[in-house]
């Protein structure tokens, strides 16, 4: 049977630090990729809205004169649904 001398514990200690390190690095910057894909998202999502005019969160349209939100609703319908 073969015995491990000093070297190779170094060795063998040094690559499972390593291999630790790695894991540990590639998972926080896994985590931390997400997390910034998520936000860069919502800038997108918000660039998008602001040239269409439109509201984030509800749907109006920033020059819309009517109450209804602006979600596929024609504006001929707009004095129908009114009335």
């Amino acid at each position: 049977m073969p015995v491990l001398t000093a070297i190779d514990l170094v060795i063998l200690a040094l690559l499972t630090i390593m291999y630790f390190s790695f894991s540990l690095g590639y998972c926080r910057g896994h985590k931390r990729g997400y997390h910034e894909g998520e936000i860069e998202n919502l800038i997108t999502l918000r660039e998008k809205n602001l040239e269409l005019g439109q509201c984030c969160l509800c749907g109006y349209k920033q020059d819309s004169n009517g109450l209804l939100p602006n979600n596929g609703i024609s504006r001929k319908d707009d004095n129908l649904l009114t009335n």
